[in-house]
């Protein structure tokens, strides 16, 4: 497996603007799953709206998928599904 050095060199979000823009993107939800939504929203303290509470969800979801894909890649693990989400084999992490 390389080295840490190695595979942060070409990370291919490394380079890009951190910065908001803005990017639209459509979610589309059946009328019960927007029902939903909108119901943590106005019943979660922390959730200022459906569009920060997706954030909130999506964001570091993104993060950890993007990195496992990264290292797998970079160290010709295979991901696994693991309780619905795309993890490195327990050997890799």
């Amino acid at each position: 497996m390389p080295g840490n050095n190695e595979l942060t060199k070409n990370r291919p979000w490394e380079d890009k603007d951190n910065t908001r823009q803005g990017y639209p993107f459509s979610l589309r939800l059946t009328a019960a799953q927007k029902a939903k939504l909108d119901f943590v929203v106005a019943n979660s303290p922390d959730a200022r709206s459906a569009h920060s509470l997706i954030l909130s969800i999506l964001l570091p979801a993104i993060d950890e998928v993007a990195e496992n894909l990264y290292l797998s890649a970079n160290s010709g693990a295979r991901l696994v599904q693991k309780n619905g989400q795309l993890t490195l084999p327990e050997t890799y992490t």
